[in-house]
């Protein structure tokens, strides 16, 4: 959970979501709170340089969260920060941008793009794992760069 203390881009609650939605999944949904199994990163002004959600440290993240990873297995993302759109320059994306995560160092160390997810998060996955990625900022819609979009609405039945 990304709350940008002390900037312009200050969110309010994005701990609490975090922390939130750690407990649901591991109070309700049996996955593990240990150190092996579970990762947190959040801006608190005190927090630890390594736990701090930082450009390296979420994609760090995105590569532990994988890493292993087999058939049967169940794993989680979850991101509550800013979320924003960049110009993309090589013409891949239909509407001519691409979605970015907002690490809280993104003004020295850049934003985190959509293909850049992709590649960390989905393509090193094997078949038969599920990952459930939720992404609780603006324009999250393409935020994991997937061929397709599901559209609740455009469903026959």
């Amino acid at each position: 959970g990304i709350c940008y203390e002390g900037t312009d881009w200050y969110l309010p609650k994005c701990h609490e979501d975090a922390e939130k939605m750690k407990n649901l999944f591991c109070g309700h949904w049996g996955f593990i709170d240990s150190l092996e199994n579970t990762r947190c990163l959040i801006d608190w002004p005190d927090a630890p340089d390594s736990t701090r959600p930082t450009n390296a440290n979420i994609k760090a993240g995105m590569r532990w969260l994988v890493e292993g990873a087999m058939p049967g297995d169940s794993l989680v993302f979850f991101y509550c920060g800013h979320g924003s759109q960049q110009l993309n320059l090589d013409r891949r994306e239909k509407d001519g941008f691409d979605e970015v995560l907002v690490p809280v160092d993104a003004k020295t160390e850049g934003m985190l793009v959509d293909d850049e997810i992709n590649e960390m998060l989905v393509q090193p996955l094997p078949a038969g794992v599920r990952l459930t990625c939720f992404l609780d900022s603006c324009h999250s819609g393409g935020g994991l760069d997937l061929p397709y979009q599901w559209n609740p609405y455009m469903e026959e039945g």
